[in-house]
């Protein structure tokens, strides 16, 4: 596998790896992630949190301070170790499947911005599925190839990310992958305001 070889500390890391402390975290949480934390607080108080691609720990650290029981993943040795250094969380380095997991034994299980870098994307739904409580929730963010800013862009359009994006799902597709999988609801969102104004602005640079 050779995609690690594009997410290289100056470039992809580069504006992430900045010394950012716990309470820098804390203080811009609801910026950075509120639509993903309405979306847990609406189903779940408390429980098991698992980020897939969870970088350097930063979306997982809320958790932990509200007495969550957080784990994560990533293929970054750098940012596990940031995780680690500034906010005293262990994170599993490698790939989604190089681990094994009890079936039914998480509350939530995210991937932000991260299920479109997996080799194995539908592959990854279904052994998600497997994994979560039967009343888990799973949570993906991730471009939407049929929005309006791909056509509007077209190959400028920042959210393509060739080469670090494997895959890109339209709405539809996405849909069916979960319901295969054997998720018994899907629901679509399309205000995740940071990502998509982050988007606009870069389409625009590009």
């Amino acid at each position: 596998r050779s995609i690690g070889r594009y997410y290289k500390d100056e470039s992809y890391w580069k504006n992430i790896l900045s010394n950012k402390k716990k309470e820098d975290v804390l203080r811009t949480r609801d910026i950075d992630y509120r639509e993903i934390d309405d979306i847990i607080k609406k189903n779940k108080n408390k429980g098991r949190i698992l980020d897939i691609g969870a970088g350097t720990g930063d979306f997982l650290l809320r958790y932990k301070v509200d007495g969550w029981e957080v784990e994560g993943i990533d293929l970054d040795v750098k940012a596990i170790k940031y995780a680690k250094k500034y906010f005293d969380i262990e994170l599993k380095q490698g790939d989604f499947f190089d681990f094994e997991f009890k079936p039914n034994s998480y509350d939530v299980i995210v991937l932000n911005n991260a299920l479109e870098h997996l080799y194995y994307p539908v592959e990854a739904i279904s052994k998600i599925n497997k994994i979560l409580k039967r009343e888990g929730l799973i949570i993906v963010n991730l471009p939407n190839y049929n929005s309006f800013g791909r056509y509007l862009f077209k190959d400028n359009w920042m959210a393509l990310q060739v080469p670090r994006h494997l895959y890109h799902f339209s709405p539809k597709i996405l849909s069916e992958v979960f319901k295969n999988a054997g998720f018994r609801e899907v629901k679509l969102q399309y205000n995740y305001f940071s990502q998509n104004y982050y988007i606009l602005v870069q389409s625009f640079r590009y």
